[in-house]
Order: C-alpha cells, then structure tokens, then sequence
C-alpha cells in the first residue's frame, strides 16, 4: 500500500520525509540495510545476509507491498538517502489470523533518540488502524532498552520470553514478545 509524504521534524532539528518505499527505490533501501545491520545487534540478519541480498528481490519484496492492502513499508528520507524503515504486515494469509499483522523497524544509529521511531511507528499505527488490524505484534531483545521504551510508550504490551531467541557470536539473547492490541474491546 502507498502512503503520501509528510514532513517530520526530528528533536535535532532535521527535517526528513516519511513515504512509502517504492519498487524503484531498492537500491536505497539495501544500502540503508547495509549500513543499519552493520551498527547493531539488535536486527534480524547479519551483515554478510544483508550484503547477500540482491536487487531484483529485494524490488520484488517491496512491489509486494506496493500492491498489497494490507502491508505497507515506511521509510524516512534525509534528501534522497533512506535513515529509517518500518513495515507492517499480516501474519498469515489465513482468516483464522487475518486480524494479526507483524511490526519491524530499523533507524540509522545517528538518528536514535531524535523522535524518528516514534514519528515511524505513530504512522504504522494509523495504517494499521486504517486497514483493520486488531493487533500488531513484534519482538525484540530484553536489553534493547531504547526500542522497549518506545514499545511502552505506544501501548504495547510485553507477553512473553523468547529464551535464547538469538545467538551472536556464540551468545544467546533473550526476546520480548509485545502486542499492541488496536481494539481493546475484542481483547479477550
């Protein structure tokens, strides 16, 4: 799904554009995933998959989410460089879990703490709204501070352990499983 642009002011002051990804921007969005999934852990592939990835399926991927209505992939623009994405998407394909969808996202660390992942996820929550998900579900490692932080602030709700979710350099990670219920009435 599309969404039109808006401007962002960051808490340094920096303008940036929140859009939708298009198939013909792939190639920034892999040399965004490049440099994000070298500076931290706290991602789901390492930098020797994201340098594995190639430019026909990652323009496959996101002309997917061009066309789905349910999903969409947000990206923040600083001129023509991408400094953050988000995506929302379904679950599952299946009715049983129609109502479920998936949140990711990912900021450049020289943007953390300047209000981008809250400007990100405040939009993906109005998608997700808009589209008529019930919940949105994510995971992430207990001791990424930052982004629990950012999780609690926007009502999602710790669920679960995922022991030994990750393992990095012979260490593993413990995980948090969050929901964000969207209609609290249909919680039960």
């Amino acid at each position: 799904m599309k969404m039109k642009a808006k401007q962002v002011t960051l808490k340094n002051g920096t303008a940036v554009t929140l859009k939708s990804v298009n198939e013909s921007e792939a190639d920034l969005v892999l040399q965004f995933m490049k440099t994000v999934f070298s500076e931290t852990d706290n991602l789901s592939l390492t930098a020797d998959e994201v340098a594995a990835l190639d430019l026909d399926t990652e323009q496959e991927i996101l002309l997917g989410y061009e066309k789905a209505r349910g999903k969409i992939m947000l990206a923040a623009y600083l001129d023509e460089a991408i400094i953050a994405t988000c995506s929302v998407q379904g679950i599952s394909d299946k009715t049983k879990y129609s109502h479920r969808a998936e949140l990711g996202i990912a900021v450049k660390k020289e943007f953390w703490k300047q209000g981008l992942g809250s400007a990100l996820l405040s939009t993906a929550l109005d998608f997700a709204d808009k589209v008529g998900y019930a919940q949105l579900e994510l995971e992430t490692a207990k001791d990424n501070v930052n982004a629990i932080i950012l999780y609690n602030k926007f009502g999602f709700e710790a669920v679960g352990n995922i022991p030994r979710a990750q393992k990095t350099d012979g260490k593993y990670r413990d995980f948090i499983k969050f929901v964000k219920f969207m209609d609290t009435k249909d919680k039960e």
